[in-house]
């Protein structure tokens, strides 16, 4: 699992350049594991899983990794 997930983020280092890093989490079957967290069952802690997925999804595109200093506007440049 461990190893699927460093493939996965080395494909998105790779596909998204202006990123400094990337947050991950596996969920093999009923068991879930947040960054640096302890792993949980989701059936068991649903609040817990709802709460982690909304944290994901309400992150700004910086703390998900972006890189602030690099702008797209005809062409990247750095701030």
């Amino acid at each position: 699992t461990w190893l699927n997930l460093l493939r996965y983020a080395q494909e998105v280092f790779s596909t998204q350049d202006t990123r400094r890093f990337v947050l991950g989490f596996t969920l093999c079957g009923s068991m879930m594991r947040a960054i640096g967290s302890m792993a949980f069952e989701i059936n068991e802690n649903s609040k817990i899983f709802v709460l982690v997925m909304l944290g994901y999804l309400w992150m700004s595109e910086e703390e998900l990794g972006f890189d602030p200093t690099i702008m797209e506007n005809n062409g990247r440049y750095t701030e």
